[in-house]
């Protein structure tokens, strides 16, 4: 069974970072690298219908019925496409997360 998760799980959340790293200064080279990690997430993991959703829905604001009505598909459509970008950015991101992890314990 596979289980949702939130939006605002799954959106780029800085103080989620720092409470992951830590927030002294030496840690701002690991909130750095947690950025460039999204970054390249987005670029080599997603569909470019995933990254075009994702563009208009968090930076250009726009509601899925309006993504879906300029694009001329459902509004149904933009959800399950947002929902699969999303889970794809997550799994990612949450091995990336547990291999930080376990480094700053190594160090």
């Amino acid at each position: 069974m596979q289980t949702r998760v939130s939006e605002q799980a799954l959106e780029f959340n800085r103080q989620f970072i720092q409470d992951m790293i830590g927030t002294g200064s030496d840690n701002r080279h690991h909130l750095k690298l947690a950025q460039s990690a999204l970054h390249e997430i987005i670029a080599q993991e997603l569909t470019e219908r995933q990254k075009e959703l994702l563009v208009m829905y968090y930076f250009e604001k726009r509601s899925m019925v309006e993504i879906g009505e300029i694009l001329g598909i459902s509004k149904s459509t933009v959800s399950r496409t947002m929902a699969r970008a999303r889970n794809r950015i997550f799994k990612h991101m949450r091995f990336y997360f547990d291999y930080m992890s376990f480094q700053l314990t190594e160090d």
